[in-house]
């Protein structure tokens, strides 16, 4: 994705008249500017990637003769969470609990 916008910097005298710049403004119009101002015109070639987060699925089959119910152990928990952490950039919190009943209608 393309991004087209303008930067606006201003530039006033400071102390031994030296020129000290700053950003004013940031539009998508071309602006009108002041006399001590500059407009600058910034594409930003950006890719779509940058603004999808991932789908993260998982599917656990547990026969129905098993005896006891699937356990991970809270430090393996911690391990897979901070993986992702790390992996993902985004903060991740897993936890266990009771299997949800099909509704069987």
């Amino acid at each position: 994705m393309e991004i087209v916008g303008w930067l606006v910097v201003a530039a006033n005298r400071a102390r031994y008249n030296r020129l000290e710049g700053r950003i004013t403004r940031v539009l998508t119009k071309k602006p009108d500017t002041a006399s001590n101002e500059v407009a600058i015109r910034i594409a930003l070639d950006l890719p779509d990637t940058l603004f999808e987060r991932p789908q993260l699925e998982a599917r656990i089959s547990v026969p129905g003769d098993s005896l006891g119910a699937p356990l991970i152990a809270a430090d393996v928990q911690e391990n897979i969470a901070a993986i992702l952490t790390e992996q993902l950039g985004m903060r991740v919190r897993l936890s266990a609990g009771q299997p949800e009943e099909a509704d069987d209608a």
